[in-house]
């Protein structure tokens, strides 16, 4: 049978439209479910993020989330106390790109990155809460738990405890409306 070249040619271009939007369709498809995918991951990956927002931190497997105390935001400043003169606490904290204090096996505390002094003022509307330490036998327990705070005054803020201030930054000096003074674990 002789192939008849215009027949041919008119049935494939006749076809070439179909295969084009299918092509097109599959395409299209496939950047649609790409998107979608991308957009599920997202809302995954921040609904968790949200969810971390109210806690703490962890100690030795216990999650703790935030008190009502405390705010949401950020502290604007969280470091070591130094001094402690009047209505005054100076605090070390990292600079920069960061700093990492840490004990040697030795028991010896080390500092790397830099580091600076940032003096915290303290008003007569200053909130100070200390952390009420979690017992040895509810760490063993694990799971998550509300931070509890007690109220405490200026003079519970002791040098070398570790404090996170809230309030109004402008440089290295920070007017203090709330600060916290760390200590998540007690002792046996």
């Amino acid at each position: 049978m002789p192939i008849d070249e215009e027949s041919t040619l008119t049935n494939f271009s006749a076809k070439q439209p179909m295969a084009q939007r299918r092509t097109r369709l599959v395409r299209w498809g496939s950047v649609v479910l790409v998107v979608f995918l991308l957009l599920v991951g997202a809302a995954f990956v921040g609904g968790h993020l949200l969810a971390e927002r109210n806690v703490v931190g962890s100690a030795q497997g216990v999650r703790l989330e935030v008190p009502a105390e405390l705010p949401k935001e950020p502290p604007a400043a969280m470091g070591s106390v130094q001094k402690v003169e009047g209505k005054t606490i100076v605090i070390e904290e990292p600079k920069g790109g960061g700093g990492v204090v840490y004990s040697d096996s030795a028991g010896v505390t080390k500092k790397q990155g830099e580091f600076g002094q940032t003096e915290v003022v303290v008003t007569q509307d200053t909130r100070i809460y200390r952390s009420i330490p979690i017992k040895p036998d509810e760490v063993q327990k694990g799971g998550q738990r509300q931070l509890e705070l007690e109220a405490v005054s200026l003079a519970d803020v002791r040098t070398n405890s570790t404090i996170s201030v809230w309030g109004s930054r402008s440089g290295d000096r920070v007017v203090a409306e709330v600060i916290h003074i760390l200590g998540l674990l007690a002792g046996p």
